[in-house]
């Protein structure tokens, strides 16, 4: 029969490689966290920078069927096209630019229209006149921005 004593000098080393397996194993897993984090925040972004984009494109085609359709007016309330308070929408020279924290989106639009909408705020663009040979001419009337919308 074998003798299950522990031999001379390997009493203690299991609890001790014990030990060290599982630091390592936190180590490892630490690393790897941080890395699929990097990963997940450069896709976040991405995503974000796509979304903002195809916004700035629907806008522009919203803006492009206005112009084309036979109603007057347009109201555009910024709370409810605008994904934050950090975004900015303004049109003028026929592009739809959405900016945020110092990033553009543009997107070309038929539309003449000139103005800048804020979260909190709204604008009312109306058609002043339009012939079937020429683009609508454009007057802005009214344009309402709340305090709070002008201090985020």
């Amino acid at each position: 029969m074998r003798d299950r004593r522990p031999q001379s000098g390997r009493g203690g080393g299991g609890l001790i490689e014990f030990a060290l397996s599982r630091a390592s194993l936190c180590v490892c897993g630490a690393v790897l966290l941080v890395t699929v984090a990097g990963i997940m925040g450069s896709y976040q972004d991405r995503a974000e920078s796509d979304m903002e984009k195809a916004l700035a494109g629907d806008i522009a085609e919203m803006l492009d069927a206005f112009e084309g359709s036979e109603t007057e007016s347009l109201t555009l309330e910024g709370s409810r096209i605008l994904p934050s308070s950090k975004h900015v929408l303004k049109v003028g020279s026929n592009i739809v630019c959405l900016e945020k924290d110092g990033t553009y989106r543009t997107a070309m639009t038929r539309c003449g229209a000139e103005f800048e909408l804020w979260y909190g705020g709204s604008v009312t663009i109306t058609k002043r006149c339009q012939s079937p040979n020429t683009s609508a001419i454009w007057r802005r009337v009214s344009v309402n921005t709340s305090i709070s919308s002008v201090l985020l």
